[in-house]
């Protein structure tokens, strides 16, 4: 006997089917540039998502921190506390 969780919308589709999991595999807020090699991915597909805060004084004037993603290697630029990179894998 098998035990598990299923959801079900009001139209009868099972909505675990429909979500995939998201691993965070890192928070980068320095070094501002730089490059990390993520070996073991479990054949999962890396993606990045680079957050900008908004402070009390407002937003800030700093140049945008970017990052990029090139088979397991995530390269990044500008990133700051109020500007991290948030690393996943999907």
């Amino acid at each position: 006997m098998s035990y598990g969780v299923q959801i079900f919308d009001e139209k009868g589709r099972n909505l675990l089917a429909l979500l995939s999991p998201t691993f965070v595999l890192d928070y980068i807020s320095s070094p501002a540039s730089g490059s990390r090699n993520y070996s073991d991915t479990g054949g999962r597909n890396l993606k990045v998502c680079v957050l900008h805060y908004v402070s009390i004084a407002g937003i800030k004037t700093a140049i945008p921190a970017t990052a990029t993603v090139s088979g397991n290697t995530v390269s990044w630029a500008n990133v700051s506390v109020e500007q991290p990179v948030i690393v996943v894998a999907e």
